[in-house]
């Protein structure tokens, strides 16, 4: 007991629960201020979240600014398996590693059953191991089995049902970093895979391990699934070669998919052709508007 209170005679245990709800239901005089815009960003600044930015201002402006200029974060999820974020990460590790060893269309129509399901196990080992060795450590043998043998029953899926039936192209790069300007603050995009395609011209894809956004909500008045025409507008400064598709990879489990326009049905047939070359960079001006219009939201 500190010396200033030594003196005082001891309160009896009524005293004492008395004296805690009173302390505790004192009226509090409150103060009720509502702010509807956050502080503007400084001239120049460089924000965080990259394109997922965009979709999240365009989902709740309120969420962008918490997430990304508060930095509020969701407790990590502790599932008995992979969680959904360690999923994308092994996914998008995983594609890298099989398209550096391929490479393009032609090598990869060129592989027998046997070289394609090594080729597809590599991949999977290489995308496993991007996990750290914690996390392998913590999870019990058979589920790390059924995940590595999820994990490559769903990249043969995707390499044979959806990859090898495409016209000729090369993968041009994994990963693209790419500084964006947005027109009063900057963010640096990372393009999961950009495709040189037969034809000319570029194709942008974008992984996903969940469901994707089809085209029709791309230009809602809250647009949805926005990223791919973020990606397009950093990525059409930095080069000379058009961009003729953009695309949604759903590298789901049981769910594999492509979604995503096109400026012509020969370039990729699975993907929604808006028309004529000026429909597409009709389509294309659009996205680009929504893009603008929520960089001036944020």
């Amino acid at each position: 007991i500190s010396p200033l209170f030594a003196g005082w005679e001891p309160a009896t245990p009524e005293q004492q629960v008395v004296a805690r709800y009173a302390h505790a239901m004192l009226p509090v005089a409150l103060e009720r201020w509502v702010e509807r815009a956050g502080p503007p960003t400084a001239p120049g600044a460089r924000l965080s979240g990259g394109a997922a930015l965009f979709e999240s201002q365009s989902a709740c402006p309120f969420q962008a600014f918490a997430r990304y200029r508060l930095s509020a974060r969701e407790w990590a999820q502790c599932p008995e398996g992979l969680s959904a974020s360690e999923r994308g990460i092994v996914l998008h590790e995983s594609l890298k590693a099989f398209w550096d060893g391929v490479g393009d269309h032609a090598s990869l129509a060129a592989l027998d059953a046997h070289a394609l399901a090594a080729r597809i196990a590599t991949a999977a080992e290489k995308g496993l191991a991007r996990l750290d060795a914690r996390r392998h450590r913590a999870l019990a043998p058979a589920v790390a089995r059924g995940e590595a043998g999820r994990l490559a029953a769903t990249l043969h899926a995707w390499i044979a049902d959806r990859e090898l039936p495409r016209p000729t192209f090369r993968v041009q790069v994994h990963e693209a970093r790419i500084p964006y300007d947005a027109g009063g603050f900057g963010v640096d995009v990372r393009i999961d895979r950009i495709d040189q395609l037969a034809p000319g011209g570029l194709a942008i894809i974008d992984y996903k391990s969940g469901r994707v956004v089809p085209p029709s909500r791309w230009t809602a008045d809250r647009p949805e699934g926005i990223q791919l025409a973020v990606y397009a507008s950093a990525l059409e400064r930095t080069t000379s070669d058009p961009i003729r598709a953009l695309a949604y990879a759903q590298v789901r489990a049981g769910e594999v998919a492509v979604t995503g326009i096109a400026e012509a049905a020969d370039l990729w047939p699975e993907l929604d052709v808006p028309g004529t070359a000026a429909d597409w960079q009709a389509r294309r001006d659009v996205l680009q508007g929504k893009v603008a219009l929520l960089a001036g939201e944020i």
